[in-house]
């Protein structure tokens, strides 16, 4: 007996040493991800909850602006970076683990007596554009040196810029939280604003991520394997469909869920 409860305390104690407490970097993205006086919600925040659980570890969520997260991981102080999109910038210092892909709309929001009618990407270059700051939109968006943008971090910000007649448009890949930014800014989108002609329809990858370097670098075998799981069983599938959300797309041929497949499988 004295021998079994020796052994059951050093397997108590490889258990304990193994577990650990993950910071999760966080920020309001709903319907996704709600963030709102001190309660997470969403898919998201269940799907990490599950991953969890599969790991054995514990979730520590920080509220954390997305631009301030960008420069923590590239310095290796990140935490876990959660529902993000993913290009070869951010690739250099995160490590990517897709959970699936969503077909996403990118939209330019004009004022309702605005003259700005932008019908092409190339009919965008004589417009002043508000972003956020350090977000990722698309491609030839991110990457053009052309066009004229300005950043805030708060798009709040950029719809009262917009409404006074500061900025020609505003880019926005989220209309649901565009349209409740609006609404906190007291600026309705019905009575004020309108989507341009012009837009892009885009399959875009959904991912977490830890950084390279640093501590939570250690977590990404772990992390990336148990998110593969739950994308092959349907638990991530379920998790969205229970908060009345289509589920992401669970494609496996594109790059970064193919290295999943490889490392996990």
């Amino acid at each position: 007996m004295k021998v079994l409860a020796i052994l059951a305390i050093s397997l108590l104690g490889l258990a304990s040493a193994k577990a650990a407490t993950i910071t999760v970097e966080i920020r309001n993205r709903p319907p996704d991800l709600i963030v709102e006086d001190g309660r997470i919600s969403g898919p998201v925040f269940h799907l990490v909850e599950a991953i969890m659980a599969e790991t054995g570890n514990t979730a520590r969520y920080v509220t954390v602006p997305w631009k301030r997260s960008i420069v923590l991981a590239q310095q290796g102080k990140a935490g876990m970076l959660i529902r993000h999109s993913m290009d070869e910038d951010r690739a250099a210092f995160l490590s990517p683990m897709p959970y699936g892909y969503e077909r996403r709309e990118v939209s330019f929001i004009r004022r309702k007596d605005g003259d700005a009618d932008p019908r092409s990407f190339d009919d965008l270059a004589p417009y002043l554009i508000g972003h956020r700051a350090g977000a990722y939109y698309y491609p030839r968006f991110n990457e053009s040196g052309q066009l004229r943008k300005i950043e805030a971090t708060d798009e709040k910000i950029l719809i009262k810029m917009l409404a006074a007649g500061r900025i020609d448009l505003v880019i926005s890949d989220n209309s649901s939280l565009f349209r409740e930014n609006a609404e906190a800014a007291g600026l309705p989108f019905d009575g004020h604003f309108e989507p341009a002609p012009y837009k892009e329809v885009l399959l875009n990858g959904r991912y977490f991520s830890v950084p390279r370097t640093g501590d939570h670098a250690r977590y990404f075998e772990d992390l990336n394997c148990a998110i593969y799981q739950l994308r092959v069983n349907g638990t991530v599938d379920r998790i969205f469909i229970a908060a009345g959300l289509e589920p992401p797309i669970q494609a496996f041929n594109e790059p970064h869920s193919q290295a999943q497949m490889a490392a996990c499988s």
